[in-house]
């Protein structure tokens, strides 16, 4: 889906052999050399992890950052305001950032064991806090909101406020949806499928959970499912919505999505403080501080492989240049404060059903249509100056496929503009109103209609949520929101392609429907070319940054294996 990361004499014998045959394996492992391509979390672990391995490796990444999708966003702002208005500043100057990637920092656990296996602690790298007072916030189009609570009395309650008997349907749904996500981490996300035998061992590790399970309710229609717990549409979207998250639409997704839900309102949601490139930073600090040699900058155009054999030999670069290797991973993708918002929102439209048909042009988006709102500053203030907010919003539109137009048509060679400090070139500030006059990045000539509907949809959906500013009550017009704006940056489809190689422009990648789900998903080798391996959001088991981590385990543990380290 695109949108606009454990007798003395015997044990002294065995700990001298394992010491003997660990310096032999590293002696092996360093006469390997190993390429991975982009620069994507799981690229980043798996060339971390081979590298403590004892590999030698090299990362090639075609943009000046690292770090794939998981990006920040720094707009430094110096402006003086001609209208103070009701938050009373007479001018703003501070630095705002906007994660334009992830954004929710879910499962926590995977993301400490991803720091351990690469022999640090995440404490002394990135300080994580839990989203409070709540999960989200989801907005409901002219029928108010409702907070995913984590207190699971405080969360009955509310429902019980919205239909009676829900909140022991709650407790249900919730129990059995906890057990799916367990289930299904021990059993299909955190493993790898390597031959046929490996679906006869998962079935053989399901046969004694299976009385515990409800199948028809993991296999069946997400949609149908809560709605056959819950009669309110309201209850019903705000257990599935985050099927956006994988691609896919409360219609089209399984049950067992569920768990989505679920890790959000037990684990909890959270969020790393300093933002997402935090994250990317302290990895990269780590694995350079193994070994890892990172080149920016470096496009790789084509992998080489021995003609009689079919290994890899290396790759070629876009300047000619060869690259050799033993092995090859690839990331390719086969101005005032608004109250009212939480750290994580959701509005979700009244036409709930027709508002999940992704828009192909302005004419076709709903009048309020289903999005989602990331406000950084409700957790970590230095998201934004004092008195603003960094608001990020996730509208899902049409790919290229969905449109049935050829992505080469509508390509656009404009550089992305990040200069966002407004200074001339004498050094000065401009002095000008507080609305968005500063320069705007390139939206495709292709999308920018769907951009300023979309534009125009999200900050009337604000408005008729009642949001206001600091002095009283009173909802915020849609004039009066556009004005408060300092600054725009829109990433469309097309951009989304030609930044990261996403098939069609789609930021989530490959979707996550059933025939698209663990051994159904391609797999981390590659089944014709020896050496070569796979990692990422499209690969098993799927994407976002905790599925991703996952995956460069499974990676890394492929890659291991069949060098026999």
């Amino acid at each position: 889906m695109p949108m606009l990361r454990h007798a003395i004499l015997l044990r002294s014998c065995n700990v001298n052999y394992k010491s003997v045959a660990s310096k032999r394996t590293h002696v092996l492992a360093a006469s390997k050399n190993a390429v991975v391509i982009g620069g994507g979390i799981g690229v980043i672990v798996v060339a971390g992890r081979l590298a403590k391995s004892g590999l030698s490796v090299t990362l090639l990444e075609k943009n000046a950052e690292i770090g794939g999708r998981c990006q920040s966003l720094l707009l430094d702002v110096m402006k003086k305001c001609d209208n103070a208005g009701a938050s009373g500043q007479a001018s703003i100057h501070g630095t705002f950032r906007f994660d334009t990637g992830p954004s929710l920092l879910l499962f926590p656990e995977i993301y400490r064991k991803t720091f351990r296996d690469l022999g640090e602690k995440i404490e002394d790298h990135v300080q994580i806090k839990r989203v409070e007072p709540a999960a989200y916030r989801v907005f409901f189009e002219g029928k108010g909101h409702l907070d995913m609570l984590y207190d699971v009395q405080h969360m009955t309650h509310q429902l019980e406020l919205v239909e009676e008997g829900s909140g022991a349907h709650y407790l249900e749904w919730l129990s059995s949806s906890r057990l799916a996500l367990e289930v299904g981490m021990s059993a299909l996300i955190t493993r790898d499928f390597e031959s046929p035998m490996d679906l006869v061992g998962l079935v053989a590790s399901l046969i004694p959970v299976l009385p515990r399970l409800n199948v028809m309710e993991l296999l069946g229609q997400h949609q149908g499912k809560l709605a056959e717990r819950f009669q309110d549409p309201r209850l019903q979207a705000m257990f599935t919505f985050q099927d956006l998250y994988v691609g896919l639409s409360p219609y089209s997704a399984p049950g067992a999505f569920s768990l989505l839900a679920a890790t959000e309102l037990t684990d909890g949601v959270w969020y790393p403080v300093g933002g997402f490139q935090k994250v990317r930073d302290s990895l990269k600090s780590i694995v350079e501080s193994l070994g890892v040699t990172i080149r920016t900058g470096r496009s790789v155009t084509s992998i080489m492989t021995s003609g009689e054999e079919g290994a890899v030999k290396g790759v070629t670069l876009e300047d000619g240049s060869i690259v050799e290797a033993d092995v090859v991973i690839s990331n390719r993708c086969i101005s005032r404060p608004l109250h009212g918002l939480l750290h994580h929102n959701v509005f979700l439209s009244k036409s709930f059903h027709s508002s999940w048909q992704r828009a192909q042009s302005a004419d076709q988006l709903q009048h309020c249509p289903n999005f989602y709102v990331h406000v950084p500053s409700r957790t970590d203030p230095s998201a934004a100056p004092p008195g603003c907010e960094s608001v990020m919003v996730l509208l899902p539109v049409a790919n290229l496929q969905e449109i049935n137009a050829s992505a080469a048509d509508f390509k656009t060679t404009q550089p992305f503009h990040d200069d966002l400090s407004g200074s001339s070139d004498d050094g000065s500030h401009p002095q000008n109103a507080c609305h968005n006059e500063l320069p705007s990045p390139p939206v495709s000539e292709f999308y920018a209609p769907l951009v300023e509907a979309g534009r125009q949809a999200v900050l009337r959906a604000f408005s008729e949520a009642g949001l206001c500013d600091d002095d009283d009550n009173t909802s915020m017009t849609v004039s009066q929101l556009q004005a408060d704006i300092l600054y725009e940056v829109v990433i469309d489809p097309i951009e989304w392609q030609n930044r990261y190689g996403l098939q069609h422009g789609a930021a989530f990648g490959l979707s996550h429907g059933l025939s698209q789900l663990a051994a159904f998903r391609p797999a981390p080798k590659d089944s014709v070319v020896s050496g070569l391996y796979f990692v990422g959001a499209s690969t098993r088991p799927g994407n976002g940054v905790p599925l991703v981590m996952i995956g460069a385990d499974l990676t890394v543990q492929r890659v291991l294996k069949d060098l026999e380290i």
